[in-house]
């Protein structure tokens, strides 16, 4: 199992490159990030259906609560994914990532504000030199934009509430399941995140704990 998931981990990161680098020629190539988007999250719809079509994974059956509980992170998702291609559409690959690289900051941010969690001194200081970097590559940055910067500063907010709030959902065990399934379909293509396991990891991570 350890070598399945190092070897689904380095698959995504190979994905990833080919992602962002054919994701920049596209938007080059077709300036339109809701267009883009859409696609994307269309692509995702398109090959969950047909596995369900096939009987290649079951079809899930969620109530009209369980909808309820999915649906804000479906619409915060799909936001953060919008910034995220609007930014590389404006700006280099790289300098995108640099500033998404502010996501560990955002994320211990919101869970102070949120969950009411308390980071270390060591969590804490850590977010010095990250954010330091950022402010640097801002400032010497070529082809620096403010459209792509506060797009993937937009992408940052919202991706790391995403995740805060799915923290909170997946304490019910009852939609444990169905949020990966839902996570899986819409997630076919890269993730713009630090580095985040691909869906079948969570998949396997998040149906352990749901079993136990």
């Amino acid at each position: 199992r350890t070598l399945q998931l190092g070897a689904m981990i380095l698959v995504w990161y190979l994905l990833n490159i080919y992602f962002n680098i054919y994701n920049k020629l596209v938007l080059k190539a077709v300036p339109f990030p809701y267009t883009i988007t859409t696609f994307q999250f269309a692509s995702g719809s398109f090959f969950i259906t047909l596995m369900w079509l096939l009987n290649l994974h079951p079809k899930p059956r969620l109530s009209l609560q369980q909808y309820a509980k999915i649906l804000p992170l479906a619409l915060i998702h799909m936001m953060g994914n919008v910034f995220t291609n609007m930014s590389l559409g404006k700006v280099a690959v790289s300098f995108t990532h640099t500033i998404k690289a502010m996501e560990p900051f955002f994320s211990v941010l919101f869970s102070v504000l949120l969950l009411g969690q308390t980071p270390s001194l060591l969590a804490v200081g850590s977010l010095v030199p990250v954010v330091g970097g950022v402010v640097l590559a801002s400032m010497t940055e070529v082809s620096f934009n403010w459209i792509g910067f506060w797009s993937a500063m937009a992408s940052n907010v919202t991706n790391q509430s995403r995740n805060v709030f799915s923290k909170k959902l997946l304490a019910d065990k009852e939609v444990i399941y169905y949020f990966i399934l839902f996570h899986w379909a819409f997630t076919p293509y890269k993730h713009d995140n630090y580095p985040e396991p691909l869906p079948l990891t969570h998949f396997v991570s998040y149906r352990k704990r749901w079993t136990i």
